[in-house]
């Protein structure tokens, strides 16, 4: 079930999300779409709540447009930079885990089952509930996709 999608100016408060999957973007209008599609697909057959957070870094097409069409929550970072589009992504996201991939589908969403149950076995604070205020960098990566835990 997907949560946050959020349009416009509406500031409703919203359930926080098990996964938040973050996806900085600079003119990537055409791989948007199929990359937001491929994790949705995959994160729902896991039946949990997720949010996919898509971090407009500027572009001159229709990035966010598109991302919003798929039904990402489209957030804008103004200082251009990957690394400033993925610190925006991460303060951004709600989700207990949060999973930091690229827009042109360098890594497949279908690993990220894996790497959850992973992640799960080995990371005693997944089982536990702690504070956004907690959030602390873990230090996991699988090599292609890194998870920041709250």
């Amino acid at each position: 079930m997907q949560v946050g999608s959020v349009q416009g100016n509406d500031t409703r408060e919203l359930v926080e999300p098990c996964i938040s999957v973050v996806i900085p973007a600079y003119n990537e209008e055409e791989a948007i779409g199929p990359t937001i599609e491929e994790f949705k697909q995959v994160i729902e057959m896991m039946n949990v709540d997720y949010e996919i957070v898509v971090v407009d870094n500027n572009s001159t097409d229709k990035t966010a447009e598109v991302a919003t069409k798929h039904g990402a929550r489209v957030v804008r970072e103004v200082r251009q930079g990957y690394g400033n589009a993925c610190i925006k992504g991460l303060r951004e996201a709600r989700g207990k885990i949060i999973v930091l991939t690229e827009a042109d589908r360098t890594f497949a969403a279908r690993d990220l089952k894996k790497m959850l149950a992973y992640l799960e076995e080995s990371v005693p604070e997944l089982r536990s509930s702690s504070s956004r205020r907690e959030r602390r960098w873990a230090g996991y990566s699988t090599g292609e996709t890194f998870f920041w835990l709250s």
